[in-house]
């Protein structure tokens, strides 16, 4: 016991005090790393997120998504990508990786975003590649904290079309992957970044757009597709007659379809079949004597480049001459 009147700690409380200080600070210590870990995981999220954006904007103003070239703002190689994306490295200090959907020039020549249906790149989403997103318009991605970029170009599996380019973006903790170790591969392929190419567990970090998406936030979907006329007018038997028909809105080009049986009415005609791609369809000729009089249901369908599809149905009367 302390003697009566005698103030401060025994030998033994102050040890006490001590471990538990110890254990406070080192259990403190022991979260510095994974919280630090996690903080910069957070900031290359939004790092690529702002990226993707920079991308989608540059594609907003020009019709084409930027070209790859060396990584180096200069005059040595068209390199759009490093100029439009304003922080090019991660919180780890590695560099952002682009993949573009580039066979052909697909994205990358203006005016050919809203003009495709498809792209060539799909995101693998497993290994093997059976959970996967077709026709990606582009992807953006980093090595992250193991400084190993593990994301590339992989094997794509049986079924998916020829020319096509799959990209491993995996989960989280995927255990042996390594698809970046080449120039091959890898489009920005840093042999100095990546010397020390190793089959690890997965923890990069990527972003994406799908060519819907980008067609979406580009501006390219427009007003819902319609047929703008309301009806067609009267002709008369053994005179020239002839009619156009508008479609609105949707993405071009058009598509036409007389799903009624043609001619329309006996001496006209349509465009070479029932089936023709047009900014317009016509309905032209000169109605047959006693055989076009009366009133012919004309009904017409037309699809845009998207694949939506309008279709409105009219009475075509013929009168006598």
């Amino acid at each position: 016991m302390r003697p009566f009147g005698h103030k401060g700690f025994t030998i033994i409380e102050v040890a006490i005090v001590l471990v538990i200080i110890g254990l406070i600070v080192g259990f403190g210590a022991s979260l510095v790393g994974p919280l630090t870990i996690r903080a910069k995981r957070t900031e290359t999220k939004e790092t690529l997120k702002a990226a993707k954006e920079s991308i989608v904007g540059f594609a907003a103003a020009n019709g084409r998504i930027p070209v790859w070239g060396d990584n180096i703002s200069d005059t040595i190689a068209v390199d759009e990508f490093c100029e439009v994306v304003t922080n090019r490295r991660d919180a780890f200090t590695q560099p952002l990786y682009y993949f573009p959907a580039n066979a052909n020039n697909q994205l990358q020549t203006a005016g050919t975003i809203c003009g495709r249906k498809t792209t060539n790149l799909t995101v693998c989403r497993d290994p093997a590649c059976t959970s996967r997103v077709s026709s990606v318009a582009f992807v953006v991605a980093t090595g992250s904290e193991n400084v190993n970029p593990q994301i590339g170009i992989v094997t794509c599996p049986a079924g998916l079309p020829a020319g096509e380019i799959c990209i491993g973006v995996y989960d989280t903790g995927e255990p042996a992957i390594d698809n970046c170790t080449t120039a091959a591969n890898c489009p920005n392929y840093d042999a100095a970044v990546n010397r020390l190419n190793r089959a690890e567990e997965y923890d990069d970090i990527a972003e994406w757009v799908t060519l819907n998406e980008l067609k979406v936030k580009t501006g390219c979907q427009g007003p819902p597709l319609r047929i703008v006329n309301n009806e067609l007018p009267p002709g008369r038997e053994n005179d020239f007659y002839s009619v156009t028909i508008y479609p609105d809105g949707g993405v071009p080009s058009y598509t036409w379809n007389f799903i009624t049986a043609l001619p329309p009415a006996p001496g006209l005609n349509t465009p070479a079949s029932s089936t023709f791609t047009a900014p317009t369809a016509v309905i032209s000729g000169t109605p047959t004597t006693g055989t076009a009089r009366g009133a012919h249901k004309v009904t017409v369908r037309v699809s845009d480049n998207d694949g939506n599809i309008a279709i409105k149905s009219f009475v075509l009367t013929i009168n006598p001459p």
